[in-house]
């Protein structure tokens, strides 16, 4: 989930049922603990083409979680130093699970028990910037710019928190009916993959993936409708030569295991050498196409050598670790 909806849920919460008992603060450290475990985003930052395999991971984690609620209460102690450290534990534990419980509505999944497990769960149910989530939360805040609502703050944001309550039961339940209707599209077969993930504006259009061999097939799922038209046909070249060397590396093998439908792609040029990409099929929304697709590219040279190139490299530019043998 975006940044700005994690900060208004968290904002929320605080006005809606703790800030008459605890102060102010309690909004400021809520805002602050709803978007701490995106943490581990700063690595991004760096640019490195394995930082993007750290997202939702030691900032997500359950087990390193204790820590950085810790910290952020001892900070948070040190700033209000009348309040006691408990409940600003309690505070920050809170904001956290509200984090949490979000992110894991969406369909890029949390590493919740990262280091020790590649465990990530996703419940599928939103998209990752739902707009009309982020209306619902936003609008108390809107609402009590006018003066005479500005004493009702509290009661908008109860409402607008049991609006957004009510919303994601409504998108859990047409998830639900898009899997039936991926369900019944595939029976005469059975898919050694299928997932439904949410579409972008609203949970009534829903992307299908189901996996026969080497080829995926995607629906567009309207589940109100109950219907869905004929699929897309996508094929992944995994088993080409260049592909499989590339998939030898570390970096392959981290991309395999990471992506949820990985489609790999080869280009073999005239000296013998060949550009092996591959991306996520989960990544490409039916509403927006691949336009801003970037894959992740290997340079496979003509005598084995392997140069992962990252997400914007191209042969000759060194922009990844250095070339490897494949290995047998």
């Amino acid at each position: 989930m975006d940044l700005v909806t994690h900060t208004l849920a968290g904002v929320g919460v605080g006005h809606a049922a703790l800030r008459r008992r605890y102060g102010p603060e309690a909004v400021t450290v809520l805002a602050w603990a709803s978007i701490l475990p995106n943490i581990d985003s700063t690595l991004l930052l760096t640019g490195a083409p394995a930082a993007i395999l750290f997202r939702r991971t030691f900032g997500h984690s359950l087990l390193l979680m204790p820590l950085w609620v810790l910290a952020l209460a001892v900070f948070f102690k040190w700033r209000y130093r009348e309040r006691s450290l408990g409940g600003f534990l309690g505070l920050c534990g809170l904001g956290v699970a509200v984090h949490l419980a979000l992110d894991l509505l969406d369909s890029y999944g949390t590493f919740l028990l990262w280091p020790v497990s590649s465990f990530r769960p996703a419940l599928d149910v939103l998209f990752g910037i739902d707009v009309f989530l982020l209306a619902i939360l936003l609008a108390p805040f809107m609402l009590a710019v006018a003066p005479s609502l500005r004493p009702r703050l509290q009661t908008l944001c109860r409402i607008s928190l049991a609006c957004a309550a009510a919303y994601v039961l409504f998108a859990w339940s047409q998830h639900g009916r898009a899997a039936t209707i991926l369900s019944k599209q595939t029976e005469t077969y059975r898919p050694s993959f299928s997932r439904v993930l949410p579409e972008p504006l609203g949970p009534l259009r829903w992307r299908g993936i189901a996996r026969s061999l080497s080829e995926y097939e995607r629906y567009d799922i309207r589940s109100l409708a109950g219907r869905t038209g004929e699929p897309d046909i996508i094929a992944t070249q995994e088993d080409a030569p260049a592909a499989l060397l590339a998939r030898s590396t570390e970096m392959g093998k981290r991309l395999d295991a990471f992506y949820m439908a990985p489609i790999w792609r080869v280009q073999v040029g005239p000296d013998g050498s060949a550009l092996a990409s591959v991306y996520d099929l989960k990544s490409i929304s039916l509403a927006w196409g691949p336009k801003k697709l970037i894959p992740f590219r290997f340079f496979v040279a003509g005598n084995g050598a392997i140069e992962p190139l990252g997400w914007l490299g191209r042969p000759g530019m060194r922009r990844g670790p250095k070339a490897e043998k494949a290995k047998p």
